[in-house]
């Protein structure tokens, strides 16, 4: 991920197999919303006490 010539969205699709399940998952739920909801979600449990 220190890849700075790379976005991350080109670094996963670099180690996905062309038309795979990962590559199918990343280009059709990762979507806005999707991402930003993960996102909120992950941010919240990491605020959380204990």
């Amino acid at each position: 991920m220190g890849d700075g010539a790379r976005s991350l969205d080109r670094l996963a699709g670099d180690h996905e197999t062309p038309n795979g399940l990962n590559e199918r998952v990343r280009t059709t739920w990762f979507g806005t919303a999707n991402s930003e909801a993960l996102a909120g979600t992950l941010l919240a449990d990491l605020r959380r006490p204990g």
